[in-house]
C-alpha cells in the first residue's frame, strides 16, 4: 500500500535523479560544444582558438596569447586545440546545478566574429553556430534511466 510518505520519498528520489542527470547532459553536451567550436575555428597563429574560455554563469571578457604559437596552422592544428579543450573541460567539470545556472563558452578576440563570418577562407561562416547546433542535437539522444 503507498502511503504519502512513500509518495514523497519516490518524488524526493525522482527529482535527485533529474538534478543528476541534468548536470551530467549539460556538461556532455557543454563539452560537445566547445571541442567543436575550437576545432571549427581557423588556426593561423593559434589565438583565435586558444582565446575560448568556459566559466560558469558569466562570460570570461579576458584574452591570452596563444598556447602553442605557430605561422599558417590551419584547421588540422592540435596543440592549441587540445590545450583549450583541456582548459574548458576542467571547468566544465565544475558545474553543478544546484549552484550554477549555466556553462558559458565565450571568446572576447575582437575578431572572432570576423572569423565566425568567413574572413579567414579556413572554414565557412557560422562555424560557431554549427558547432552549438551539434552540441544541441546530442541532448536528443538523452533520456532519464
Amino acid at each position: 500500500m503507498t502511503t504519502f510518505s512513500n509518495l514523497a520519498r519516490s518524488m524526493e528520489d525522482l527529482r535527485r535523479e533529474i538534478e543528476r542527470e541534468t548536470g551530467r547532459i549539460a556538461r556532455l553536451v557543454a563539452t560537445k560544444a566547445l571541442e567543436e567550436v575550437v576545432r571549427r575555428t581557423p588556426a593561423d597563429e593559434g589565438t583565435a582558438r586558444s582565446n575560448y574560455f568556459v566559466s560558469l554563469d558569466e562570460p570570461v571578457e579576458r584574452t591570452r596569447t596563444a598556447f602553442a604559437p605557430g605561422k599558417k596552422l590551419g584547421l588540422t592544428e592540435t596543440g592549441n586545440a587540445n590545450a583549450a579543450i583541456s582548459a574548458g573541460a576542467r571547468k566544465i567539470r565544475d558545474f553543478n546545478p544546484r549552484k550554477n545556472r549555466s556553462i558559458v563558452i565565450s571568446n572576447s578576440l575582437p575578431y572572432i566574429g570576423l572569423l565566425d563570418e568567413g574572413s579567414s577562407g579556413q572554414a565557412p561562416s557560422g562555424f560557431s553556430e554549427a558547432a552549438a547546433m551539434i552540441a544541441a542535437n546530442e541532448v536528443e539522444k538523452f533520456r532519464l534511466r
